[in-house]
């Protein structure tokens, strides 16, 4: 095959490959859009017959795609449908809208989606079949986490059977690809000797005491990260010994000065003896700001927290925490494992699944069981309570 002359021409629609054979041309788009000869020994006009080529298979395949040729059902590609949904999503916070950090993901989802049909000629969402989804998750299998995946290709499905509901679709382009919900959890999870040696090296250190703080209010609350970053000293009440996690979604003030909550709801939360005295010491006189702040008084970001959480406490710490054969390390630790430790001790200690749900702020129970982790000790100490053999009673 020296004769050959290959070359890569990418036009409006796809990716051809163009080559010659005994001095004529041809546009080769296998496996999926076939071979055919330009008919021309002229390498302009090769160029030229494959740009007009490209629109006449993209049109062949639309027309394929319609409901009806004639039809009104016009063809919705992947990314467009998805800008559809997320856009659609995009309402004010009493519309139930998503969340910013919602629309991001939603964003990074698109774009993964939307590159890798294109790269496989899936151009609409009326071309999108099981099968797809499949070879979609075959082929993150080594990139993302089962999750991920699996939460991907559910939103594929979601954003899918939204299309159908908004007439966008057709019924007959439905959906059916059912997958098994991960069970358990992969996070980590604190021991009681990791969080309090967590909480006596931030108190060790002036320049991590409200650091330390934090981390003791996540570790006896389950609060997450945002929702303790943007906890008021107003939100505090230390004469009936509660914080409240406050959604305001619907209040009056501006939008950006609304807090949110993840499930939409306000709860409260009581305060163990340490966390309320904790919380009394630094209490100012000004109750009506931010209890944890910069230096300039501003609210402190999550995302600063987490790079100085792990950089100053968690690896400090790894070399008395280092993994070993039978002991978990500490090196995996973040603010979210605080979340699983609380509900870990919450359990082991005896209290109701709807109490801590009422906590936690989850309504699923499902939910709440992959924060529940239960180490080798506890469940050692739990089955040694236990007795299953004894005397029979008389009847």
């Amino acid at each position: 095959m020296k004769n050959k002359k290959y070359q890569w021409l990418q036009c409006l629609n796809f990716r051809w490959k163009l080559y010659q054979r005994k001095g004529t041309w041809y546009a080769d788009g296998r496996p999926n859009r076939g071979r055919y000869s330009l008919a021309t020994t002229d390498e302009r006009v090769a160029r030229q017959a494959v740009i007009k080529l490209d629109q006449v298979i993209a049109k062949r395949a639309q027309n394929k795609a319609e409901e009806e040729p004639s039809g009104e059902n016009k063809p919705v590609g992947i990314r467009e449908g998805w800008e559809l949904f997320i856009s659609n999503g995009n309402r004010p916070d009493f519309l139930e809208g998503h969340s910013p950090a919602t629309t991001k993901k939603y964003r990074s989802m698109q774009q993964r989606a939307a590159t890798y049909f294109q790269s496989q000629d899936i151009l609409w969402w009326a071309q999108l079949q099981e099968k797809h989804l499949i070879d979609y998750g075959k082929a993150f299998a080594k990139k993302l986490s089962p999750r991920t995946i699996h939460h991907e290709i559910t939103m594929l499905v979601s954003v899918s059977n939204w299309l159908i509901r908004e007439k966008l679709l057709p019924p007959r382009f439905k959906l059916h690809l059912r997958l098994r919900k991960p069970e358990g959890s992969e996070a980590f999870c604190y021991t009681a000797e990791q969080v309090t040696a967590i909480l006596d090296y931030c108190r060790s250190r002036p320049k991590l005491q409200q650091l330390g703080m934090l981390c003791h209010l996540l570790s006896h609350t389950g609060l997450r990260l945002g929702e303790a970053t943007s906890l008021k000293w107003s939100d505090i009440d230390f004469k009936q010994g509660f914080l409240t996690v406050r959604d305001e979604r619907f209040s009056s003030q501006g939008s950006g000065n609304r807090r949110r909550v993840k499930d939409g709801s306000t709860r409260r939360v009581p305060l163990t003896k340490s966390l309320k005295e904790l919380l009394w010491d630094a209490c100012p006189r000004q109750t009506s700001g931010w209890i944890f702040v910069t230096k300039s008084g501003q609210q402190l970001l999550p995302n600063n927290l987490r790079e100085k959480f792990v950089a100053q406490v968690i690896k400090p710490l790894d070399v008395q925490f280092r993994e070993a054969k039978g002991v978990t390390g500490i090196k995996a630790g973040r603010f979210h494992s605080f979340r699983h430790y609380f509900v870990s001790q919450c359990f082991l200690k005896g209290v109701s699944e709807g109490t801590i749900r009422s906590w936690l702020g989850h309504s699923d129970s499902k939910i709440l069981e992959m924060y529940r982790h239960l180490a080798a000790a506890d469940s050692k100490r739990l089955m040694e309570k236990l007795e299953f053999t004894g005397e029979a009673e008389e009847i």
